[in-house]
């Protein structure tokens, strides 16, 4: 198998044909805003008499969202006094090294690291 993008990331066991990846794609390191890349591969297979067929497949790369949320500040605090109506006390600002956007919900990151 021969991925010229992909060399040494992407193996394929000569007995079963599965294809493996060996090693993370990062596609954050790259600064790929895209959120995808396709490495061409291609596999050619021999018979015991010596014949040949060769086929090219694309593997598709998509980002996730992989990397950890870091606040913009240590510690927050927020006041409301009594009898105050129901609102909005403050905003809390992250950021991540991942290259795609995500929204964070905190009911689904409960506690002080999101």
């Amino acid at each position: 198998m021969s991925c010229p993008r992909g060399s040494g990331v992407f193996v394929m066991d000569p007995l079963t044909a599965c294809v493996t990846m060996t090693k993370e794609w990062n596609l954050d390191a790259a600064n790929k805003r895209l959120g995808e890349e396709t490495v061409v591969c291609t596999v050619t297979a021999t018979d015991r008499r010596g014949l040949t067929s060769t086929a090219t497949f694309n593997i598709k790369i998509k980002e996730e969202d992989d990397n950890k949320l870091f606040l913009s500040q240590t510690s927050y605090v927020y006041c409301a006094t009594v009898g105050s109506t129901s609102g909005t006390l403050g905003q809390v600002t992250s950021t991540d090294n991942d290259v795609l956007d995500a929204k964070v919900d905190p009911s689904t990151h409960p506690g002080p690291e999101i």
